[in-house]
């Protein structure tokens, strides 16, 4: 016997909470599906280190419209990471302190390198595929190959590598360029608001906050720890069977599944051939986050150190606690390190400040978690021209939404919900799909 609605909303990330309260506003019946035993997806405010944290998705901006359009909506304010008053690079001579202009100063030269010469291929941030050609010859590049020809010093050098090791979660080789030129483009092309979007402003309350506000506006049912393995599709709509072999029915249904975790979920009929290589192929974020807490205080500083030589490429204050300062920490693998290695972790951080004691290590391997196999998604070169318009078209009344396949903020909580509100938009105009020959 299966469960009837209009429409089956499998993932209750922001994507998947987004579209259900649209739908259920727009009179819709809506049930979310969720593996997890909580809602927010990659987002997961929790309470470590003796601080509330973000161990998933974190930071804000104002030039991100939809989530700012959203904390308007439900009065949530940002609260801002501390300035940092030192910058210190980890070089091979040992540490070096940098003014903040200094730092910020490398860090345009890096970033204004390797996006050069690409305004005119993406001329409007929100339709990165405009100048379709264009950004296509930059797609085929990576970020790889553009470093291989900059010419920076040592400082500049390990600043930009850091830089992206942290925001692209992967190696310079697996990251396509106009990725990195669209974000810039969506920052205005200045390298200081790149930095400033990526990593100055938190949601009031937490991502938790937001989650909930959206997830009790609507009349959606919600439920957890229900994992979907299976998706059919058929004349009257699609049908998901969940791991325990529940079964639910509905004229549509929107998977927010991101990118890496879609093989855990059998389509039938299989997805047409383009959709399944982007499947096999996934994007390329295998990073980590971290959190440690340093006995004592600590002056708040950023410090960068190259992947080459550091498992972990970005280290920012960001509380302090009884005392103690709290840290957080980026790597582009989470195979070279995790939240159990406080002695690693240590070691790292006495490469920018050398008599730190760490007394404990937090975090999430998203990496190796079965719902989403990758941190914040990011693209392999040819990506943005070929998979994401690819995967962006349903599939008669199965559709895809999510921060994987947003057009703009790609990866950020913005995208996700830019995503599922063009998504569920398209259902408001027909919930009776039917899907396409391959």
């Amino acid at each position: 016997m299966s469960r009837k609605t209009d429409v089956l909303v499998v993932g209750a990330g922001f994507a998947g909470l987004v579209a259900a309260r649209e739908l259920t506003r727009s009179g819709r019946k809506v049930v979310v599906l969720e593996g997890r035993d909580r809602i927010g997806g990659r987002t997961w405010t929790d309470s470590r280190l003796g601080q509330e944290l973000e161990l998933g998705g974190a930071w804000v901006h104002p030039l991100q419209p939809h989530v700012w359009a959203e904390l308007t909506r439900y009065g949530l304010g940002v609260v801002p990471s501390p300035d940092a008053r030192r910058f210190l690079v980890a070089a091979p001579a040992g540490i070096r302190e940098l003014t903040p202009d200094t730092a910020l100063e490398l860090l345009e030269q890096g970033l204004g390198g390797l996006v050069a010469e690409a305004r005119e291929a993406l001329p409007y941030a929100f339709d990165p595929l405009f100048a379709r050609d264009l950004v296509t010859e930059l797609d085929l590049t990576s970020v790889a190959d553009r470093l291989e020809v900059l010419r920076l010093g040592e400082d500049a050098r390990m600043i930009i590598e850091a830089f992206c090791a942290t925001g692209f979660q992967a190696r310079p080789e697996d990251v396509s360029l106009a990725h990195v030129a669209r974000l810039m483009a969506l920052a205005q092309w200045d390298a200081a608001t790149d930095l400033e979007a990526a990593a100055t402003f938190k949601i009031q309350g937490g991502t938790r906050a937001l989650a909930e506000a959206i997830a009790t506006d609507g009349t959606a049912t919600i439920e957890l720890d229900t994992e979907v393995v299976e998706v059919t599709s058929h004349d009257e709509g699609a049908t998901a069977r969940t791991a325990t072999g529940e079964v639910y029915q509905a004229k549509a249904v929107i998977v927010t599944v991101p990118l890496n975790a879609l093989p855990g979920i059998t389509f039938r009929p299989e997805l047409p051939k383009p959709k399944r290589a982007a499947v096999e192929q996934g994007q390329p974020s295998r990073g980590i986050k971290l959190w440690a807490r340093i006995r004592g205080p600590v002056e708040p500083f950023t410090g960068f150190a190259s992947p080459t030589v550091s498992p972990l490429s970005v280290a920012q204050y960001e509380y302090e606690v009884e005392g103690d300062s709290v840290l957080v920490l980026f790597g582009d693998d989470a195979s070279r390190i995790g939240p159990e290695d406080r002695e690693a972790v240590q070691a790292v951080v006495r490469r920018w400040l050398p008599d730190a004691e760490v007394i404990a290590v937090d975090g999430h391997d998203w990496t190796n978690d079965r719902f989403s196999r990758g941190t914040w998604a990011n693209l392999r070169p040819g990506q943005l021209t070929g998979v994401i318009p690819e995967l962006q078209q349903p599939e008669g009344p199965v559709h895809f939404a999510g921060s994987d396949y947003a057009t703009a903020w790609l990866g950020y909580i913005d995208g996700a919900i830019e995503s599922a509100l063009v998504t569920a938009a398209r259902i408001r105009t027909d919930v009776t799909g039917r899907r396409t020959a391959d």
